[in-house]
């Protein structure tokens, strides 16, 4: 079952995995009742675990990881067992890792994440759990590639699908300076490239040679999938363009429209700093004539005192004269009778 994997060759594995090999479950459990290491490896430095997770073997998977096996041992070129499901498509293996605590964004000795393999090998259902449980989806090799470049370099559209749904990142260039689309194109991929370029890929990045997404494509893709390539992504520079025309024309518009506003703005400035003035100038007279008013109030005060002043002034003098007048008619009296009147006393017959 196993030699599938490439990893695992019968003949060398040591006597603590041929249960696992298998897939045998009674034997596995026999084998940790007696107390057997669930860490040995073999020459690849593979555990029970990783021969498990990579044969599908999904209840022995389950019973070592619930007996504390290492969720993250590592073989000799550093997969760990979620490595495997991943790169196998076990899913529910993946599952039962992630649920113990495994680490989603573990490397192997290339730099590949469990994502980097379950893009590769299409699985998308994957891909998705992954990115959920905290998997990084722009996360690097080695050779700069993220998931999305390995999905678009195989061809694995789900995949492709799935990475772009939870914001792969369409961008990203790896070694060379090469697109997930490049990438897509250069191998003939007519479905991944329909993918990216409706999700909004740009045909127009280079790569360090100066060349574009279709191109350069591979020996191995045929002349009809070079053209349909080629006319995909022309459809995609015309479509591009029109966008570029409806974009330039609303930035116009908007930009006219700012103008205007600006204008109306700098109208209705205007129009205040007039009225502004005019309130200015309002307030102004108005405390002059404050000023004025209490001037005026003060002057009429001070004829008022002037006025009150000169009615005693004339009361004294009516006063003055009637006291003369009185003092000439006594003079007058005496004058005709002859008698001498004391200074400032009217005569006897006056009072008589």
């Amino acid at each position: 079952m196993l030699q599938r994997t490439h990893l695992v060759q019968m003949p060398h594995r040591a006597d603590a995995t041929p249960a696992c090999l298998s897939g045998d479950l009674e034997s596995v459990q026999k084998y940790i009742a007696t107390g057997g290491d669930l860490e040995r490896t073999d020459w690849d430095n593979c555990t029970a675990l990783h021969i498990a997770c990579a044969g599908a073997f999904s209840q022995v998977a389950q019973l070592l990881i619930n007996k504390g096996a290492n969720l993250n041992a590592k073989t000799r070129i550093e997969h760990t067992p979620l490595h495997l499901a991943c790169r196998y498509g076990h899913y529910n293996i993946a599952l039962a890792l992630l649920a113990k605590g495994a680490e989603v964004d573990s490397r192997d000795n290339e730099l590949n994440t469990p994502l980097h393999k379950a893009s590769s090998n299409g699985h998308a259902n994957l891909c998705l759990e992954l990115v959920k449980r905290g998997a990084t989806v722009s996360a690097v090799n080695a050779s700069n590639y993220t998931p999305l470049h390995w999905a678009a370099y195989k061809g694995r559209t789900a995949a492709v699908e799935a990475l772009l749904q939870v914001g792969a990142d369409l961008t990203a260039v790896a070694a060379r300076g090469t697109t997930s689309l490049h990438a897509a194109s250069y191998y003939g991929h007519l479905e991944s490239v329909v993918i990216m370029l409706k999700a909004g890929a740009d045909p127009g990045l280079m790569d360090e040679t100066g060349a574009k997404p279709g191109d350069v494509f591979h020996d191995g893709v045929s002349m009809s999938q070079r053209f349909e390539i080629k006319k995909l992504i022309r459809q995609r520079y015309n479509l591009m363009a029109e966008g570029f025309r409806n974009t330039r024309a609303a930035y116009v518009k908007v930009w006219m429209d700012l103008e205007r506003k600006n204008m109306d703005q700098a109208q209705s400035a205007l129009e205040v700093e007039l009225l502004w003035g005019q309130l200015e100038r309002r307030e102004k007279e108005l405390n002059m004539s404050k000023v004025g008013a209490r001037d005026l109030g003060h002057a009429v005060k001070q004829l008022k005192t002037a006025l009150e002043t000169n009615r005693t002034t004339i009361r004294e003098k009516n006063s003055r004269i009637k006291a003369l007048e009185e003092r000439l008619a006594s003079l007058s009296v005496s004058a005709v009778t002859g008698e001498v009147v004391a200074p400032g006393r009217p005569p006897a017959t006056v009072l008589s």
